[in-house]
């Protein structure tokens, strides 16, 4: 069928004499090109959509029907993993504020997807789904069986010759699909990075079209780093959110505060400072100073004024963090050692070393009791204690800490590993002659 879209567009570009033109007369005109017979010789008898017509009419119901779905999705890399962890969740959308559950409206869309790939998984009637398609070479799977590929020119004709309501109804249920796949997820985000590009497909006017799934579409940008999507989302949510709650509700400032994130992330650092002076406000007045999201909102500030280069200000609120950390939590919890980096690394910043040299000391020396001298956080503790050494000009013990430090990061991860070379680059800064 690829080879008789190929034959349409030379016999079309050989009548016209418009190569430079075909593109985006096809992109305007597609199926009536696409449904014309081709008049050159005699091998194709039949236009490509005509071609298409006889495998695809003759499929399985449910094969017909998982094309459709494929027909919205990315065509390349589609994971059965999708298919398989959405089914397992019941197709439902994960639910992130309790008082903001899914609407009503998925219910019918889940009915349907449960009617195509049943209400639990099962891998061999997914896989006798997916063999009819594969027989008419509709579907390609991986050599590791993992991924599906579809050619876009099916995923044309299937969108072309459905009607609008129907090309609705299918594009809503593969956004149910996705849904029901995004799931907080331990360790690794390799499961996001696969959903991602499907995800992009959908239009951002509808993964915001309620509350529910903008902030379900949110979970699977944020570990990805997705700012500019998680910001728009929440941008949607936080209109909604005020709008139902006002500014004082628990849920206006979980979403107000990961907005502020957001935008700090994307380097709307004013934006950003103004919505966390709002959320410590009213985190202030109504949780009072000791509570952890009051603390939460006072770091996110600081960090936020640090990177404004409001340095007075941040160190001031890093001090303050740090203070009801020691107090409420000690000084051996991971909160509080947070904070003391946090609060380093702006001294740092503001060339006290003096200080930052001894709370550095601290943290390497509880990091070493804790956790370890290999682990990752311990290896980073050590090599801000080094930038601080030379900066200092302490060049000498900076450099032996960084050796060691170099030693133990390649035994544990390898040369080739990214803190490995990172600090090795910086241990060349130090003493340029010194082999590493």
């Amino acid at each position: 069928m690829l080879a008789l879209a190929i034959t349409q567009a030379g016999s079309y570009i050989r009548k016209t004499r418009r190569l430079d033109t075909y593109l985006d007369t096809l992109r305007s005109h597609r199926k009536r090109l696409l449904r014309k017979q081709p008049d050159i010789g005699n091998e194709y008898t039949s236009s490509t959509y005509a071609a298409f017509d006889l495998s695809f009419q003759t499929l399985p119901t449910k094969t017909q029907e998982l094309l459709k779905l494929c027909a919205f999705l990315h065509h390349s890399d589609i994971p059965v993993s999708l298919f398989q962890h959405s089914t397992e969740s019941g197709f439902a959308t994960y639910t992130v504020l309790d008082d903001f559950p899914p609407p009503d409206s998925d219910k019918a869309v889940i009915q349907k997807l449960k009617e195509i790939l049943g209400s639990t998984w099962d891998e061999v009637e997914f896989q006798e789904i997916v063999e009819s398609a594969t027989r008419a070479s509709f579907i390609h799977v991986s050599t590791d069986g993992l991924f599906y590929a579809v050619h876009p020119l099916l995923q044309m004709y299937i969108k072309d010759c459905s009607s609008q309501e129907d090309n609705r109804e299918y594009a809503r249920a593969t956004t149910q699909l996705i849904l029901g796949a995004i799931r907080p997820v331990e360790g690794s985000n390799a499961r996001f990075w696969q959903l991602l590009p499907h995800a992009t497909k959908i239009p951002q006017s509808v993964q915001s079209e309620n509350m529910a799934h903008a902030l379900a579409f949110y979970k699977l940008y944020h570990p990805l780093g997705d700012w500019k999507t998680c910001r728009e989302l929440l941008e949607t949510a936080f209109y909604q959110v005020q709008q139902d709650h006002g500014l004082k509700h628990k849920s206006s400032m979980w979403v107000m505060c990961k907005l502020g994130n957001a935008l700090h992330s994307c380097g709307q650092l004013e934006k950003a400072e103004k919505m966390e002076r709002e959320v410590l406000a009213l985190r202030l007045e109504i949780l009072g100073p000791r509570h952890p999201d009051t603390i939460q909102a006072m770091g996110n500030l600081a960090a936020t004024l640090h990177s404004r280069g409001q340095l007075d200000e941040a160190e001031k609120m890093k001090r303050e963090v740090l203070a009801l950390q020691l107090e409420i939590l000690g000084p051996r919890h991971p909160g509080t050692i947070s904070a003391m980096t946090k609060l380093a690394n702006t001294l740092y910043q503001r060339d006290r070393l003096e200080e930052a040299e001894k709370i550095e000391r601290e943290i390497l020396s509880l990091r070493h009791e804790i956790l370890g001298k290999r682990h990752p956080e311990s290896l980073n503790a050590s090599y801000s204690l080094c930038k601080t050494l030379c900066k200092g000009g302490q060049l000498e013990e900076a450099a032996t800490l960084l050796q060691e430090t170099i030693g133990i990061c390649t035994e544990e991860f390898g040369k080739d590993d990214r803190r490995t070379l990172k600090y090795k680059e910086f241990l060349k800064l130090i003493v340029p002659n010194q082999p590493v």
